[in-house]
């Protein structure tokens, strides 16, 4: 199930510039696509959600820090590292450090022979990082969210200034993962995996691009991830946390997600930073079984590290 606004691992930011004493605006744009597969190795009805917000961030706060802490921006780990999603935020925050959401006459996201239109939504954050209005998805339908296409954010009547301000800004989402393969089998076949200290994945790699392959384990207690660069298409997971702890216990199942994420903070007329994250992906229900582990060994030592090691054929 998407959620649009999640907390997530910390990661190295990178610094903007901006000498207003009110502060910097960023403008935000993530689009997740995912297409779920079913016992019968079937993609169902795809499902998307869009999200758009134009954030003024206070001069004494970091816009990483606030976006991520607001769930704006979703962060993964390292490229190959391994961690447990935590949605637990530091709830002490100084009102003078509140920032806002900047509202607007209509926000729309335009593909090839397609328009789609963002609702706004109030935002009054449980922790007061945020307060006013962010444009989101009407429905979780994919319609109007294609894979490897051109995309226009256009937003129209923007209270930036006055008069308000029209903005146009342009990205390009990833296709979905293809090929990929889970304990060197098709990832669209079986629902059934051997006990195993690691799981091995590959994909057909797009090389041309800066694009990560994001592993997504969701049980019923934790939500484990694992980055590898997409040009490697190849990555080993091991179910081991860095605190030790099994991730994945035998007998249990997870959701499986192989997630295709292309994200770009770039300079733009009228904000500090345009930033843009497309999340696709394809996911899957697998149980691990509780029988004996096939002869796979790790490849180090160190839990909670991914390895680029390609799998055995």
């Amino acid at each position: 199930m998407l959620a649009i606004a999640n907390a997530a691992c910390s990661v190295q930011t990178e610094e903007f510039n901006s000498t207003e004493a009110s502060g910097s605006v960023h403008a935000v744009l993530r689009v997740r696509r995912v297409e779920m597969l079913d016992g019968a190795a079937q993609r169902t009805r795809p499902q998307g959600e869009a999200l758009a917000a134009f954030v003024r961030v206070p001069p004494s706060v970091h816009p990483d820090q606030l976006l991520r802490i607001a769930g704006l921006w979703q962060e993964h780990p390292e490229v190959g590292q391994c961690a447990v999603a935590s949605s637990t935020v530091d709830a002490t925050w100084d009102e003078d450090e509140s920032g806002e959401l900047i509202a607007a006459e209509s926000v729309d996201l335009v593909t090839e022979g397609n328009v789609h239109a963002l609702a706004p939504h109030a935002f009054p954050s449980a922790y007061d990082l945020l307060r006013g209005v962010l444009f989101s998805s009407r429905d979780q339908s994919a319609l109007g969210l294609p894979e490897n296409q051109p995309y226009e954010l256009v937003g129209n009547g923007i209270d930036l200034s006055l008069p308000a301000t029209d903005v146009r800004a342009f990205s390009a989402s990833p296709k979905l993962p293809t090929g990929v393969r889970i304990s060197n089998r098709p990832f669209e076949d079986g629902s059934d995996l051997p006990a195993q200290a690691v799981l091995d994945f590959s994909w057909e790699s797009e090389t041309a691009t800066t694009d990560l392959i994001v592993v997504s384990i969701v049980s019923d207690t934790q939500h484990y991830e694992c980055s590898f660069t997409d040009a490697e298409g190849f990555g080993s997971v091991p179910l081991t946390s860095s605190a030790g702890q099994a991730v994945w216990t035998p007998g249990t199942s997870a959701q499986v997600a192989v997630h295709r994420v292309r994200e770009a903070k770039v300079a733009h007329p009228q904000f500090a930073q345009l930033r843009t994250s497309f999340d696709f992906s394809i996911e899957k229900s697998w149980t691990l079984s509780d029988g004996t582990s096939r002869a796979t060994q790790p490849q180090t030592d160190t839990a909670g590290e991914a390895h680029a090691e390609r799998p055995a054929p």
